[in-house]
């Protein structure tokens, strides 16, 4: 059983001044009460709510929260006197926790099939799904998944390869938040756009991409070199993975092999190109020379742009504010960001040696491949949101200007967030692990 605080145990350390407001909202007047009530209609409705300068923490019509005002996975609107800022915070609360619910179920559903395809034991997957905290039935699942592998691997050598997944956060998206945390009224956004603090930033271009500082960039677009990645090519390109088209042999050498892979020419799209390749269509990955709009598409890249260049996207790293900024802010920023955070499947090569049976190495090639790079890209989204959860709760534990008791409740959603995200981490660690 995982240690889950609950709503009564956050209660129990908010000020008085909280547990006063909560106290309140079960205070309504009845049919019976309303000789000594004030403002009270027939149908015993609460007063009004109070909005602005009028609403002091301790009025009546400021003590209840609905999930109007703020809801996991809700849009917040409180009428904050706080201002955009304290709306910010609550909003990186609603979003986080709702990302952290989000991946919680992912990763067991990812277990789940990995468990299933492995010929888990019947009983324990009923007593797994039985579970009714998510929590709980996500590591149950886990748990079958990882022995299922390794008993999978007591009869058949596997070795997985894939490429670490990326994590990708909207730039535009970000703008609009932080235009909100700038405390210089005098910087211009557009002059100091936001910066991608650790990670590579990626621009719309309308012309030609170069490299900046090194002699490769990041493309998706026309690659005017060698493409290694993912290449589209209706003409055919040197392949060396899987092939979503017609591959055939090169020179009568290589073509489809039995895993599915193809080494050869693929006239389509091939996930992997051969060493070298030249890409006559559009290339997604890393180009050796300029990469350049296709077709009148603008190319995104991560290099110096010649024409038109918009700000895209941060790949694997943290978005932070231009301008000067509040620091708070710029945290909640980031955390709706990385509650957003676009965190896509790595391709996953699976390869099997001296199976002692058959029908264990179809199993592990057919589970693999998609569950496993399911678990890989959640590790990469939970390991991008964890290292702000903390600042979060802080920010939370700041506010003042807003409803005081929506604070217990967006409290204890931040905290049930790092509890999930701490158990989600381990869980996808050790399915990783398992396959060492």
């Amino acid at each position: 059983m995982r240690n889950r605080m609950r709503v009564s145990t956050m209660v129990a350390t908010l000020p008085w001044l909280v547990l006063a407001a909560m106290t309140i909202a079960g205070s309504a007047c009845s049919g019976d009460d309303n000789n000594t009530c004030t403002d009270c209609s027939e149908t015993n409705q609460q007063p009004p709510e109070c909005t602005g300068d009028d609403c002091g923490e301790d009025d009546e019509r400021s003590s209840n929260c609905s999930d109007a005002d703020f809801r996991v996975g809700g849009t917040v609107s409180i009428n904050a006197a706080g201002g955009a800022q304290q709306l910010i915070a609550l909003q990186a609360v609603a979003d986080y926790a709702n990302a952290a619910i989000t991946l919680q179920k992912d990763i067991t559903a990812a277990c789940r099939s990995i468990a299933k395809d492995l010929d888990a034991n019947a009983a324990e997957q009923g007593a797994a799904d039985a579970k009714a905290d998510g929590g709980e039935r996500e590591e149950a699942w886990c748990q079958l998944a990882v022995n299922q592998i390794v008993a999978a691997k007591a009869n058949c050598m596997c070795k997985v390869s894939f490429d670490p997944p990326q994590c990708s956060m909207s730039v535009p998206d970000a703008v609009s938040c932080l235009a909100e945390c700038v405390d210089d009224s005098g910087c211009d956004m557009t002059q100091m756009p936001p910066m991608c603090e650790g990670g590579r930033l990626i621009v719309s271009c309308a012309g030609q991409c170069t490299a900046m500082g090194g002699s490769y960039v990041r493309c998706e677009g026309r690659c005017e070199g060698a493409c290694v990645g993912a290449c589209t090519a209706p003409g055919g390109v040197a392949c060396m993975g899987a092939c979503d088209g017609t591959c055939n042999a090169f020179e009568g050498e290589g073509g489809l092999q039995p895993d599915g892979t193809c080494y050869g020419t693929c006239a389509g799209t091939c996930e992997q190109t051969a060493p070298g390749a030249m890409c006559s269509g559009t290339c997604r990955g890393v180009c050796d020379a300029s990469c350049s709009a296709d077709a009148g598409v603008p190319a995104l890249c991560d290099g110096v742009c010649s024409a038109d260049p918009v700000l895209d996207s941060c790949i694997d790293g943290r978005i932070r504010a231009g301008c000067p900024a509040v620091a708070a802010c710029d945290d909640s920023c980031y955390g709706i960001s990385a509650a957003h955070a676009d965190c896509a499947p790595p391709a996953v090569d699976v390869k099997t040696l001296g199976c002692l049976d058959t029908t264990t190495e179809s199993k592990l090639r057919g589970t693999l491949p998609t569950n496993l790079g399911a678990v890989l890209a959640a590790f990469a989204k939970v390991s991008t949101m964890e290292n702000i959860g903390a600042s979060l709760a802080d920010n939370v534990s700041h506010l003042t200007g807003t409803k005081p008791a929506c604070l217990p409740i967006a409290a204890q959603a931040i905290h049930q967030a790092q509890v999930d995200l701490a158990a989600s981490h381990q869980q996808t660690q050790l399915i990783v692990m398992a396959l060492q």
